[in-house]
């Protein structure tokens, strides 16, 4: 449960679909949101909110008794809540990757374009490192122009950045990407699916590399 909480608080919400893939993979969907509910109506810690979409039909988030006790508790300020429904499916991959790589032993770190861009050139969805190396992570579910991905990685070059690691959300996706994403040696793709079975069951940060094209 204190795990539950944590991760909640550090994206300040989450949702119910996560949470089970994270915390509850060998059971059902229900019986992770029975456990939400007894956070929520038991102990008072979690509410739900409405998104607007079909699924999920909720984000969950941290309580006023919630955040009281991870700040009392554990020490932990409770973290803002945003939500848009235009960002819920990135947000929710964003979530999953996260949580992989918690599993693959990285310590990874969301990058806020507030206080990222003060000091780098190009903003990531995820940062980690792997030994003194620093690795960008992009969530990446929809295509964007020839023109946006080669300022983009004009930008990670500039950042002295050398490995980037984009997650497509299937691997019709991963094809895709690996195809129009601009040459770039350190570049490698992966499905969700593959990338998050890979780091939560093996411990392996699994993608593949670049085809670099002539």
């Amino acid at each position: 449960d204190i795990n539950i909480l944590l991760f909640i608080n550090e994206f300040g919400k989450s949702y119910a679909e996560v949470l089970h893939k994270c915390f509850f993979p060998d059971t059902s969907l229900q019986v992770c949101k029975n456990r939400i509910s007894v956070l929520k109506n038991k102990y008072k810690l979690l509410k739900h909110t409405p998104t607007g979409a079909i699924s999920p039909k909720y984000y969950i988030s941290l309580s006023e008794q919630g955040k009281k006790f991870i700040f009392e508790e554990l020490g932990e300020d409770a973290k803002s809540c945003f939500f848009a429904l235009s960002t819920l499916q990135h947000n929710m991959y964003e979530q999953l990757v996260y949580f992989a790589l918690t599993k693959a032993n990285k310590q990874p770190t969301r990058a806020k374009v507030v206080s990222w861009s003060k000091e780098h050139h190009h903003t990531p969805d995820l940062v980690y490192y792997n030994g003194d190396k620093m690795v960008y992570v992009e969530i990446e579910i929809s295509r964007k122009s020839n023109e946006v991905y080669n300022s983009i990685f004009e930008k990670i070059l500039k950042d002295g950045v050398s490995n980037i690691i984009y997650i497509a959300k299937d691997e019709k996706w991963k094809s895709k990407f690996m195809e129009v994403l601009p040459n770039f040696n350190g570049l490698r793709v992966a499905d969700i699916d593959a990338f998050f079975d890979e780091a939560t069951k093996n411990g392996k940060i699994v993608a593949d590399k670049q085809q670099l094209k002539q």
